[in-house]
């Protein structure tokens, strides 16, 4: 049995203002506020985390925004770090895939009262992804190559905002060694095409 998927994406960007995103969160379920596996924001270590992480900010948004950048610059990324992935063993560790960066992301948004959830699926960027190992023999794209974690956070009134955690760089000058956060992986995806 061969199964072959056709794709079409579409990109996605929110214009933010601080200004107007509240705390005004509607009744949602309750699980987006909730410990789960993986996701421990009720764990001390990660509601210390939190609350150190985002200093001073009080609104979702930027809230939101310092956990990202925070994020990004704490963990260094390792393919498959874990079989059990977890925020708590990102914490502990300093190191993560998609999965921990994205349980951390969601676990400490809970942990401070914003709702977050998490999603998988596959992320295909072609610039990275059109060669061996991402490609099998026959030229289609391995899925299991380009399997993906990332989050959304609740910011009213704009609703469910798309965040991915995962990506930050290492910029090097000289005897400065400096991680870059990628802000175009915060509320936008763009949109990837396949030639």
């Amino acid at each position: 049995l061969t199964q072959r998927f056709a794709v079409e994406n579409f990109a996605v960007e929110f214009q933010l203002n601080a200004a107007e995103i509240t705390w005004d969160f509607p009744t949602l379920d309750e699980r987006y506020l909730a410990p789960e596996k993986g996701v421990e924001s009720d764990d001390a270590a990660v509601v210390q985390y939190a609350k150190t992480t985002i200093a001073e900010e009080s609104n979702p948004y930027t809230i939101s925004r310092s956990l990202f950048s925070g994020i990004g610059r704490f963990l260094q990324y390792q393919k498959g770090t874990s079989a059990s992935p977890s925020a708590v063993a990102a914490l502990t560790s300093g190191v993560g895939s998609c999965e921990e960066y994205t349980y951390l992301f969601v676990a400490s948004l809970r942990a401070l009262g914003i709702p977050a959830r998490w999603h998988s699926g596959y992320l295909y960027l072609p610039q990275e992804h059109s060669a061996s190992p991402y490609l099998n023999e026959d030229g289609s794209i391995s899925g299991d190559e380009i399997r993906h974690v990332w989050a959304e956070v609740y910011l009213p009134p704009v609703g469910w905002v798309i965040v991915d955690p995962t990506y930050s760089y290492t910029f090097i000058n000289g005897d400065v060694t400096q991680k870059i956060v990628d802000w175009d992986k915060f509320a936008h995806i763009s949109r990837y095409e396949r030639h």
